[in-house]
């Protein structure tokens, strides 16, 4: 089993983080792995190494926590964002994560919030009401 979800008692007989950097060294291993077996050839086991962990906490701040190296504050944050954007798949999805971040971290994401038209209530036979938009 693999994955971001999957339970696998691995390691020390413990179960492996559900997060995505468990889930990409998995996917990586196991594309080896098939590449191999259609070879006639083997590969080792399995084994996960913690790059480290990362979370955000809320605005400018976030926790790094490398192993020995440990911190807090907009420095662990700008890891974090710096950490996300290189993990995105394509470059123009770096590229437009990047502005849409950028837009909503200045903007404090405070865009115009607009409700337009009028809502209809229609009442049809043996229906329920439905709100239409007019």
């Amino acid at each position: 089993m693999i994955g971001d979800l999957a339970c696998f008692a691995h390691q020390d007989n413990k179960p492996l983080p559900g997060v995505a950097p468990v889930a990409i060294q998995q996917g990586k291993y196991l594309a080896t792995l098939i590449r191999k077996r259609l070879a006639g050839k083997s590969l080792p086991a399995f084994r996960y190494f913690d790059y480290g962990k990362l979370s955000v906490i809320g605005r400018n701040s976030a926790v790094v926590d490398f192993g020995l190296l440990r911190f807090t504050g907009i420095a662990a944050w700008l890891i974090w964002v710096f950490v996300h954007i290189y993990y995105l798949i394509e470059f123009d999805n770096k590229l437009v994560v990047m502005i849409q971040w950028g837009w909503n971290y200045f903007t404090r994401k405070r865009g115009a919030r607009l409700i337009t038209g009028k809502a209809v209530v229609l009442e049809e036979m043996n229906s329920q009401p439905t709100a239409v938009k007019v």
